[in-house]
């Protein structure tokens, strides 16, 4: 059995004290904190307490600090619990009083608690490492071990007080001449050496760290390193005159876990994708990058019948769903846009986007697709932006005619979801076909601005006759209007 995390999950025992003696404050607000005044969507303040004047000196007592207030917060973040307790203390030294207290509960636990100025956080309730890493940027704190990297990477340092589970196994420094071998073989100056064998809760990683002369050899070291392990970016940080490497590992999760315990700077965008994808939510979580090889590259170009100079693939993690979006840079506009058209026909579950010389596929849920185009910065403007339009109003049409409702209405907007779901779709299509015969085939799109909406009107053939499917897109792209009507009609 996997051991927990000592001090993440459940509610902490400061936080305990407070809800059993303060149920009479429940409220559905964070009582003013300006903390929880904008919070993502889908972070939600289910209760919140204050604790009264004379709780207050008891849990002071017990904290060793004066306190001058306390609340806590229970918020939902995608239907997780996540338990906020801020405590302000009377001074910058009663801060710091407290929050070692609070520390030392969870057994120095980090992740699970900050200070800042004369105000203590705690993050209780909750046992997973990515909720309270996301939760330390939606709020924009910084924990000690970060503190600490800003003056260079420390092993020493790194490795103490680590959560519960996990241990370090050995650690050694490599010998001088086998580390010249090394320095000789990745090409760079290497100053020190060291291998460190880690067990999270029952998983080994091999953590090496070298130490360079300059930033300059670093950043010639993490080159070198990346192109070892194929250009995958989860398994190397690098920070001011070192390299971190990630070794013997090929789970993702686990590489990224212990990049947020150790305050390593996040996984970087590649190549290929860093020149699309021009901003990561700090909701979203990326996990992995790499540039495919080029004979794999080659190979898969031939698979689906077209030209792809470059290809690369981002993994990410949002509200829990992993998510991959694949880029495919193509020699030619023409080329891109024949390669669209093929992966449209292999890949129909997938959702696809065309820029000039790019293809993007989305891997995962279409509902994260469509808003990783503009959350990521990928969606094109003008032209591309017409013509991506249209593919997707033929998109929605091939699926009506395929009788996948549910996923045509992955591409509505909230209104139209609950005005027009799956089975009232249904039976809207139903009933044009019993008029107008089966669906045979597409035929011309027009296109029409009216009022801030993009409208494509897609000419369709039935057995009895034409129709046109009028698909009406709002600013993001989302279907905010579907009718089926006459032909040239409106």
């Amino acid at each position: 059995m996997a051991r927990r995390i000592v001090g993440v999950t459940g509610i902490s025992i400061w936080a305990f004290i407070v809800i059993s003696a303060v149920v009479s404050g429940l409220g559905s607000k964070a009582d003013g904190n300006e903390m929880f005044e904008k919070l993502p969507e889908r972070w939600k303040v289910q209760n919140s307490f204050q604790a009264r004047p004379e709780q207050l000196v008891e849990i002071s007592r017990k904290l060793g600090g004066r306190l001058k207030g306390l609340s806590n917060t229970v918020l939902s973040v995608n239907d997780n619990p996540l338990q906020v307790n801020v405590m302000q203390a009377v001074s910058a030294q009663d801060a710091q009083k407290v929050y070692d207290s609070v520390l030392r509960a969870h057994k120095g636990y980090e992740l699970s608690t900050f200070r800042k100025g004369q105000q203590v956080i705690e993050f209780a309730k909750c046992e997973k490492i990515e909720l309270l890493e996301e939760a330390r940027q939606v709020f924009g704190f910084e924990y000690i071990r970060q503190k600490e990297n800003a003056k260079g990477l420390d092993e020493k340092k790194l490795f103490f007080n680590l959560p519960q589970g996990w241990e370090v196994k050995n650690s050694v420094t490599v010998p001088e001449k086998m580390k010249e071998q090394i320095s000789t073989q990745l090409g760079i100056q290497i100053k020190k050496l060291t291998n460190t064998q880690l067990s999270v809760d029952g998983k080994n990683l091999l953590f090496n760290f070298i130490h360079c002369p300059t930033k300059a050899e670093a950043l010639k070291g993490y080159e070198a390193i990346l192109k070892a392990h194929k250009g995958h970016t989860g398994h190397v940080a690098i920070h001011k005159d070192t390299v971190a490497e990630f070794a013997r590992c090929q789970d993702i999760e686990l590489m990224y876990k212990v990049r947020v315990v150790f305050g390593l700077e996040p996984v970087r965008i590649d190549s290929v994708s860093s020149e699309l994808i021009k901003k990561v939510p700090v909701t979203w979580q990326l996990k992995d990058a790499f540039v495919v090889p080029a004979d794999e590259t080659l190979n898969i170009a031939g698979e689906l019948g077209g030209k792809i100079d470059k290809l690369s693939n981002a993994v990410f993690a949002v509200d829990g769903e992993k998510f991959q979006v694949n880029v495919m840079k193509c020699p030619t506009i023409k080329d891109a846009e024949k390669l669209y058209v093929n992966l449209n026909k292999i890949k129909k579950e997938d959702f696809l986007f065309g820029r000039e010389m790019y293809v993007i596929e989305f891997v995962g849920d279409i509902e994260l697709a469509k808003s990783a185009l503009s959350e990521l910065g990928i969606g094109g403007d003008g032209q591309n932006k017409g013509e991506a339009l249209e593919k997707r109003a033929r998109q929605i049409v091939s699926l009506l005619a395929e009788s996948r409702f549910n996923d045509v209405t992955r591409y509505f907007d909230s209104k139209m979801k609950s005005a027009l779901p799956a089975d009232k779709l249904q039976s809207v299509w139903n009933s044009v076909e019993s008029q107008y015969g089966p669906f045979v085939e597409q035929d011309t799109v027009r296109p029409e601005q009216m009022m801030g909406y993009e409208i494509r009107y897609i000419k369709s053939k039935f057995t009895k006759g034409f129709l046109e499917v009028k698909v009406v897109f709002d600013d993001k792209q989302q279907v905010s209007g579907l009718f089926i009507i006459p032909e040239g009609g409106k």
